[in-house]
């Protein structure tokens, strides 16, 4: 929703081609079968091709609000808050470290790093500075995120012109981007023709939860762990200290 609504225009045709069979008005089993069959040939068998599906599906749009990653077609209440917010508490900030926690793609565990800055920048070059080699700028070819567009992150340093922003995002795996796809289209279909408090409405609100959160303790500690490395990272960039702190053993 973070995008210039005077001058932004539809720019994910693509997903005019998969609308329909992306987030179905039925879904019975045929249709999920159905649907499922298309989307998957649609996915294709190499890394491009389910890197490009992964583009149209994610990479947000503003045409469909019935869809997966609307957009919008103006500010939402959400996004004059959090601007509110960041502008009234930090007006003064002369330096400004973000860490947006997310999960559900990549490998089961593993906290991707994602600077909300391009490669060659002098913004990317502080926070690969303050957390590693491993940290990728937004739209990296090949990795488990799109390239997405009205993000937050990017967006604050306009927010706070005074200030030196260094802002990422962490995106914890956890089950298959099948299963998630899955669980995105259903929860989409109970919010938009469902009965939200049926039998049905149980099962999908445990299928989307299982989608982004593990509930084993082996996967809540390497997520515990890698968050508070990011955190004493970001701590010790602000204070302007060596940033590669590592967590110990001890540390629960």
């Amino acid at each position: 929703n973070w995008v210039d609504f005077s001058t932004v225009a539809d720019r994910n045709r693509e997903y005019d081609e998969i609308a329909e069979d992306l987030c179905p008005v039925d879904w019975s089993e045929e249709s999920q079968a159905r649907t499922g069959k298309v989307l998957l040939a649609r996915m294709g068998q190499s890394k491009e091709s389910a890197a490009r599906f992964a583009q149209v599906v994610s990479g947000g749009q503003h045409r469909y609000q019935d869809g997966l990653f609307y957009g919008g077609t103006s500010e939402t209440v959400a996004r004059r808050n959090l601007a509110a917010i960041l502008q009234g508490r930090l007006g003064h900030a002369e330096h400004v470290a973000i860490i947006d926690f997310h999960s559900g793609l990549g490998e089961c565990g593993k906290g991707e790093l994602i600077a909300a800055s391009l490669l060659g920048t002098s913004d990317f070059t502080r926070a690969r500075s303050w957390f590693g080699a491993s940290i990728n700028p937004i739209g990296t070819q090949g990795a488990d995120f799109a390239k997405i567009s009205g993000d937050w992150l990017t967006a604050v340093p306009q927010l706070l012109p005074h200030a030196t922003v260094t802002a990422i995002a962490v995106e914890f795996g956890t089950v298959s981007t099948l299963e998630v796809l899955q669980a995105l289209r259903a929860d989409n279909w109970l919010h938009n023709h469902g009965d939200r408090n049926g039998l049905l409405a149980e099962e999908i609100r445990a299928q989307m939860t299982s989608a982004f959160y593990v509930d084993e303790d082996r996967w809540r500690e390497m997520i515990v762990r890698q968050s508070l490395l990011v955190c004493r990272q970001a701590l010790a960039g602000l204070a302007d200290r060596p940033a590669f702190l590592q967590v110990q053993a001890d540390d629960h």
